[in-house]
């Protein structure tokens, strides 16, 4: 059963007196797999629905609305039933950051979905070697598009090494099978030096590229390791040197094909080459992936740094009394970037800013990106760097588990600023995500340790 999380106000399930709690086990006498179905379902103008209220009780609603009117209900998960009904990954990856994960972390952190339905609702990257002749049906025939697919190589040998899976070899022909059905796929290719680079990598993207328009883009990415891996470990980390030939090679592809082949911003980053124009990106189809995000956030800076000096020429000189310190953490790849945005937003408005980068000690030193900094690093860092005049510190939104302020070691924003004695507050990704959080933060109405 779907079990309803929110009812949007002014939505017909709020007409109609559904609440939190409700459980809805049919649409028009047929029982919603998931979020999918259920909008599916709920798509025509005459509307059977079966909801058990948590005392019990069972009420049919005959509803009568427009067409694609959503009921507005949001539920607790998008696959119903919980992660039992998710599909889930049984390849063995050489590269598999799940098995390379330490241990104590939250439960769902080691779950290794492999499931089509979250990458049409969410963008999940998935392998297609679950799939079966019934998911490849209803795909095409709910037109479940686009999906993203991690296909790394696209020789079956090495694909099928790669993954640990003999199913992986035939990933050019479900791909073409899935085209030919109507549907738009993003790929991705994870590159592991010495193993799927150099011609093999020539080769991916050669095949890929026979798939267009299909297949619309390719994001490259390198191989992301943690202190967790086995010993020996068969993969190894990009270089320096080794992502300057694999840019230079991306960024071929990308000239010769006017885009499709989008190499990540790490590549960009760690060789200190200069970030490309947004349109470069295209419609940012691989933000997800890691690509354009930097991008992103300089536009954004951009935009940001405008408004604000419009702002303070309009404002009062008694409005412009210098504030306390800010800090805004990161993770050490996008230090730059937000050093860069911290600095001028503090300028702009009299402030002061400092950026701190957070070295990762829970995954090991080498993992380098915002998303994985544990809230006992974060901590440990601010007490380092903070001086007296510290009012608050903003912490980016990707290290948050999605609606909390949980970060990935179980600790909560909260807990920090209870522990540092200043408010750890979210700030978003982008630049204007942290002038947003700087102007609700002010200490003098917040408590310490607000989140």
């Amino acid at each position: 059963m779907a079990v309803v999380a929110r009812v949007r106000p002014g939505s017909i399930a709020r007409e109609i007196g559904l609440e939190p709690g409700d459980r809805v086990y049919a649409v028009n006498r047929s029982s919603p797999r998931d979020y999918i179905d259920y909008r599916y379902l709920t798509a025509e103008g005459l509307v059977e629905l079966g909801v058990v209220h948590p005392d019990g009780e069972e009420v049919v609603f005959e509803i009568e609305k427009d067409p694609d009117e959503d009921l507005g209900l949001e539920f607790t998960e998008d696959i119903f039933g919980g992660p039992a009904y998710i599909k889930k990954c049984a390849n063995k990856c050489v590269f598999c950051f799940v098995d390379r994960l330490p241990p104590g972390l939250r439960g769902p952190l080691y779950l290794k979905d492999d499931d089509y339905r979250l990458s049409f609702l969410h963008g999940n990257f998935v392998t297609l070697t679950n799939l079966d002749e019934a998911d490849i049906d209803r795909i095409a025939g709910q037109r479940l598009s686009p999906l993203y697919v991690s296909v790394h190589a696209t020789d079956p040998e090495l694909r099928a090494g790669l993954m640990g899976s003999q199913a992986a070899a035939r990933i050019l022909d479900q791909m073409a099978r899935l085209v030919e059905a109507g549907i738009t796929l993003h790929a991705q290719v994870v590159v592991c030096p010495g193993l799927n680079d150099g011609e093999h990598l020539e080769r991916t993207l050669g095949e890929l590229a026979g798939l267009r328009p299909g297949v619309s883009s390719v994001g490259v990415v390198p191989v992301g390791l943690t202190r967790f891996g086995p010993d020996p470990d068969p993969v190894r980390r990009v270089s320096e040197k080794e992502a300057a030939v694999i840019l230079e090679a991306l960024l071929h592809w990308h000239g010769r094909l006017g885009g499709f082949v989008y190499p990540a911003d790490e590549f960009f980053l760690l060789t200190g080459r200069p970030l490309p124009p947004a349109t470069f990106y295209g419609d940012f189809a691989q933000l997800g992936n890691g690509v354009g995000l930097a991008r992103k956030f300089l536009d954004d800076l951009a935009r940001v740094e405008r408004a604000l000096r419009r702002t303070m020429r309009a404002r009062p000189a008694a409005g412009k009394t210098r504030r306390g310190w800010f800090m805004a953490v990161t993770g050490q790849m996008a230090e730059p970037l937000v050093k860069l945005a911290v600095e001028s937003i503090g300028a702009i408005l009299g402030r002061g800013g400092r950026a701190v980068a957070v070295p990762n000690g829970l995954f090991g030193h080498s993992v380098t990106v915002s998303g994985l900094l544990s809230g006992a690093d974060i901590l440990r860092r601010v007490k380092e760097t903070m001086n007296r005049g510290t009012e608050l510190v903003l912490v980016p939104g990707a290290c948050l588990r999605s609606g909390s302020d949980q970060l990935i070691d179980g600790l909560t924003l909260a807990e920090l600023g209870r522990e540092a004695g200043i408010p750890f507050l979210e700030a978003g990704w982008l630049p204007s995500h942290m002038v947003e959080a700087l102007s609700e933060g002010d200490p003098r109405t917040q408590a310490t340790g607000g989140a």
